[in-house]
């Protein structure tokens, strides 16, 4: 989910299109409150003022409609609230968003603000991951994976094995400055997967700051709203085009670049590890997000039958009733 200004919104558009129209400046909710400034603006009757979660949700629920298949929703603190956050689950969306430290939370071993659940946990339950590659060189966190009670359950409800809520948190490596984040998913997932979910936010951020640069998505000197809306669509249309161009390009030197005999697009390998097995099962393999290899998971016991089983993460939540007595 990108980083959307608040804004207008209207009747939902038809099927076949997905879209927002927020009013042009920061000052959308005077201009639509004041019946003479949208006759000059030509701000269509149909708009009203709406925030950033209300229109984020009925992007939500129109690309239901319009058959889009995204699984993740990710978004920063603006987005974490718990509205939204079940009507993603209504819609069948998992989601990784951005909470505020003095979020709170239940465990099993009670209720306690983000920060105040972060300070309790062990030194084994932070794990170092590669997320990414900055001006810098590589950029490494500390993160840990926390089970807490949903707060957003929908009316239709859940199953009680079919809930599977988190919350993850981001240390930085140096400075130790926390950031958290309220993950749920309709499977069992892998703290991998929810970092890789979480760092979608990121890429978003920069396709938008790109638009802004390159093709002036956020530099139109225009006063009315269909000016503005002509400027925009253009604006995005170009870096639509500059976007798709980028991978073509991309993809045709790797290819030239690539010795005889080897796959041929990273695609085709990706085609290849999903091809049905000798069993008519089809199988996938997961290499983890985009810039975080080495990302290893720990070697799994082994049963008294000679199979393996999943590996069990630390007890937190003894740890911090331990932790309570010891205060007491």
């Amino acid at each position: 989910m990108a980083d959307l200004p608040s804004g207008s919104i209207q009747p939902e558009p038809p099927v076949g299109t997905l879209r927002r129209r927020p009013h042009p400046g920061a000052s959308a909710l005077k201009t639509l409150s004041d019946e003479e400034r949208r006759l000059l603006t030509h701000v269509p009757d149909d708009l009203c003022f709406a925030t950033k979660p209300q229109l984020a949700v009925v992007m939500l629920a129109h690309s239901r409609r319009l058959g889009i298949q995204a699984r993740w929703v990710a978004g920063d603190e603006v987005y974490g609230g718990r509205g939204i956050r079940a009507r993603s689950r209504e819609l069948g969306f998992d989601y990784a968003l951005a909470v505020r430290a003095d979020h709170t939370v239940s465990t099993p071993a009670g209720r306690f603000t983000s920060t105040a659940l972060a300070t309790r946990l062990p030194r084994r339950a932070w794990m170092r991951m590669r997320t990414g590659h900055g001006l810098k060189g590589d950029r490494h966190y500390d993160w840990a994976i926390i089970d807490v009670q949903p707060d957003d359950t929908p009316d239709t409800g859940d199953a009680p094995g079919d809930v599977h809520s988190f919350l993850v948190v981001r240390r930085h490596r140096y400075t130790r400055e926390l950031s958290f984040y309220r993950c749920h998913s309709a499977v069992p997932v892998a703290l991998a997967d929810l970092v890789h979910a979480i760092c979608t936010r990121w890429k978003i951020e920069k396709t938008f700051q790109n638009a802004k640069s390159i093709t002036g998505l956020d530099q139109g000197q225009v006063t009315r709203g269909n000016s503005w809306m002509h400027w925009s669509l253009i604006s995005l249309l170009a870096a639509a085009v500059l976007a798709v161009t980028r991978v073509r390009t991309t993809r045709a030197t790797s290819e030239s670049e690539l010795p005889p005999g080897s796959p041929r697009t990273a695609q085709h390998a990706e085609d290849h590890r999903a091809s049905p097995s000798p069993t008519g099962e089809r199988t996938t393999s997961y290499a983890g997000p985009p810039d975080a290899a080495a990302i290893k998971p720990p070697p799994r016991p082994a049963t008294a039958a000679g199979t393996t089983s999943p590996p069990q993460p630390p007890d937190l939540h003894k740890h911090i009733k331990d932790q309570e007595l010891q205060l007491r």
